[in-house]
């Protein structure tokens, strides 16, 4: 997975991520790797699949 074009956010234990993945199975994977870290209380993901051309 190419993580450059996801930016992550983290205040007060809420994780906000954001950017665009190349398909749905990337944009699972940095979801559930961004859960995982240690006392996150909220999580919210905004990212977006790039379309292929």
């Amino acid at each position: 997975m190419d993580a450059a074009n996801i930016f992550a956010i983290v205040s007060h234990g809420r994780v906000i991520i954001e950017g665009t993945v190349e398909n749905h199975e990337a944009k699972q994977r940095a979801e559930a790797i961004s859960r995982q870290a240690n006392g996150i209380t909220a999580h919210d993901a905004n990212l977006a699949v790039r379309r292929s051309q």
